[in-house]
């Protein structure tokens, strides 16, 4: 039978499901704002990839008889590889698969290769900056693109835990609902026991002063 040790339990567990989800909604603002915060540096991030990585045409025309058709591709690579980084970071954060993970460091791989040829075919020091900058810039692209899918799963797993505190947290209301009715349901009927008992007892003490009377013994 319910007391109301179980409605206070029951009141503990509520409250503990409150601390829940506040501490959880905390964690949410703050990944969220984090991932803000990176998403933004990374489009800064990767703007400046693509403006160092890209030839325009005109300039592509200007160093075609100096460099060759050759060299000229290792940008467009660049180029390339750093778009497809961008999508995968993109296709992970609508849906978060493990095979976009895989495509993004592929594309990692493919930059870093075209990257080492670019260097090999630098003949002055300005194709050697160049190519430094972009190493420096698509470090940090990469990790910021890592850092932003880890954001992605630690949000999508504090959404999982808020769901499993909404489940818990109707059951154990339900609970409560019962265990409050069944203290209800005792105090009424205690409280019905204890007016039959008086009742008796008030009927008792007239029946033993009708018999004294009766008898004479008053």
């Amino acid at each position: 039978m319910a007391n109301s040790e179980e409605v206070s339990d029951i009141a503990g567990l509520l409250n503990g499901y409150s601390t829940g989800f506040v501490d959880i909604s905390e964690s949410i603002m703050i990944l969220t704002d984090v991932r803000q915060s990176l998403l933004v540096s990374l489009e800064n991030n990767l703007d400046d990839l693509g403006s160092l990585a890209s030839i325009d045409l005109s300039e592509q025309m200007a160093l075609l008889d100096t460099y060759g058709p050759k060299k000229l591709m290792h940008p467009q690579v660049l180029e390339t590889e750093i778009a497809e980084v961008g999508n995968s970071l993109a296709s992970y954060l609508r849906s978060p698969k493990p095979l976009y993970r895989l495509q993004m460091t592929e594309h990692s791989k493919e930059f870093n290769n075209g990257l080492a040829l670019f260097n090999e075919a630098a003949q002055v020091d300005e194709e050697r900056q160049r190519a430094a900058q972009l190493n420096t810039l698509f470090i940090d692209a990469f990790s910021m693109a890592t850092r932003l899918m880890d954001l992605k799963d630690g949000l999508d797993e504090c959404s999982a835990s808020i769901q499993a505190l909404q489940s818990g947290l109707d059951t154990v209301l339900q609970q409560q609902v019962q265990a409050q009715a069944r203290l209800q349901m005792s105090l009424e009927k205690d409280a019905v026991h204890l007016a039959d008992s008086r009742a008796n007892r008030v009927t008792v003490a007239l029946l033993v002063v009708g018999l004294l009377l009766v008898f004479g013994l008053g």
